[in-house]
């Protein structure tokens, strides 16, 4: 089971968890007349929020990102997902490194379903391929 969570819902569940923060008499409600001690429970949270808010969004994405080739390979020999230029196909693939009179160079090789072949078309980004899915209601 994945663990990822969107942003927003992160938030959302932290306000949740904050809005039992009021006594019964303000019946935990934001827009009515709060108590005093309500009223600055209030203030602090809502200088809290925008902390909260901000350092949720600045934290990077756990989603899998396209790497362009030109910033870098994967692994060698490591599955991923690749992206070809001109035809946009995907196929999951991996690259080895070949050399000739001292030059050295990566060749991908690509599996659309048919089996692995030598990838003659040039691979523009990469990704990590995702986790292989489980079904639970077998185990």
């Amino acid at each position: 089971m994945s663990d990822l969570i969107s942003r927003q819902s992160a938030i959302d569940a932290i306000y949740d968890a904050f809005s039992y923060a009021y006594c019964d008499n303000c019946e935990k409600h934001m827009d009515e007349d709060l108590c005093g001690d309500c009223h600055r429970k209030y203030q602090n949270w809502a200088a809290s929020r925008n902390v909260i808010e901000n350092t949720i969004n600045s934290l990077p994405s756990a989603e899998p990102q396209w790497t362009p080739c030109s910033e870098g390979l994967p692994e060698e020999h490591t599955d991923v997902l690749v992206i070809f230029r001109y035809d946009r196909n995907m196929a999951v693939g991996h690259w080895e490194k070949v050399g000739a009179n001292g030059v050295d160079e990566a060749i991908w090789y690509a599996n659309t379903g048919d089996g692995w072949y030598l990838s003659e078309r040039e691979p523009v980004a990469w990704r990590d391929l995702p986790e292989q899915y489980e079904d639970t209601q077998d185990a």
